[in-house]
């Protein structure tokens, strides 16, 4: 059963207690703090802080304040933890336009695992810049970072993906490359029998699955448990379908060849 917090609450933690307490006590680490020192600057007890930081508690919005100030959270850090604790309690949340990177990355460097697939594209994680801004229209500015490695990342290629009119030649040759030389597994599931649908199942090592989804154009991130066990079953017909590791390799270097791009390739 999903859990809900609220302040002075000590059940399970939800994603937005996960990364909020992540979040503070990355910078309490990160300034050298103690907790108990931490705790003595706040005025909470050393075991109510350490619950902060792990989750367990989620403070109140005074508490936040106290907390953004002593371990010196920039200015524009502050309202993003501010509304974590806000809506610690909900289990099913709507991301904003521009949130969605973020929140899905902070929640892959909490997971474990994760299964990820696109239906029409590349999965994301492992998207050269040069086709993420032939499929996106948004140039990729800095370079781009790869999740936590301690997380084993299974990518569900849709074989549909391999080919898209939208992008040119030398791009999606590069990509392909890239898919090859792509350290963690990857199969290729043939297009009659991929979902329409793009979604990425994250397990933890205590805490419940919960799955970030897109649907019609909106990013979602979902907890309650009927909604998650459907999307686990989804992952397994799906991996169950799949082509073998070394067939989806072979998928992707006869697409190669078709673009005439295959010299080099093993």
């Amino acid at each position: 059963m999903a859990a809900s917090i609220k302040s002075g609450d000590y059940r399970p933690r939800t994603v937005r207690g996960m990364i909020l307490a992540r979040s503070l006590d990355a910078q309490r680490r990160r300034l050298g703090i103690s907790t108990r020192d931490l705790a003595r600057a706040v005025q909470m007890s050393p075991a109510m802080a350490n619950r902060v930081m792990t989750g367990r508690r989620v403070p109140t919005s005074v508490e936040i304040g106290g907390l953004c100030a002593v371990l010196e959270v920039p200015a524009l850090r502050r309202p993003i933890l501010y509304d974590l604790a806000r809506h610690a309690d909900e289990t099913n949340w709507l991301l904003g336009s521009g949130d969605a990177p973020e929140v899905v990355g902070e929640i892959s460097v909490l997971a474990t695992r994760s299964v990820a697939f696109d239906p029409v594209l590349v999965p994301e994680s492992v998207r050269t810049a040069g086709y993420a801004e032939a499929v996106t229209g948004v140039p990729v500015i800095g370079q781009r970072t790869s999740p936590s490695s301690g997380v084993a990342r299974v990518l569900v290629v849709s074989e549909r993906s391999l080919v898209h009119d939208g992008v040119a030649a030398p791009v999606m040759s590069a990509q392909l490359r890239a898919l090859l030389d792509c350290a963690d597994e990857w199969v290729v599931v043939r297009a009659e029998l991929a979902p329409p649908q793009a979604f990425t199942v994250f397990w933890f090592e205590h805490f419940p699955p919960v799955v970030h989804a897109r649907l019609h154009g909106a990013d979602l991130v979902l907890e309650e448990p009927a909604m998650v066990s459907g999307y686990q079953d989804l992952c397994a017909r799906l991996l169950d379908s799949a082509e073998s590791g070394e067939d989806s390799r072979g998928v992707v270097r006869d697409r190669l060849a078709g673009l005439g791009q295959l010299g080099g390739v093993r």
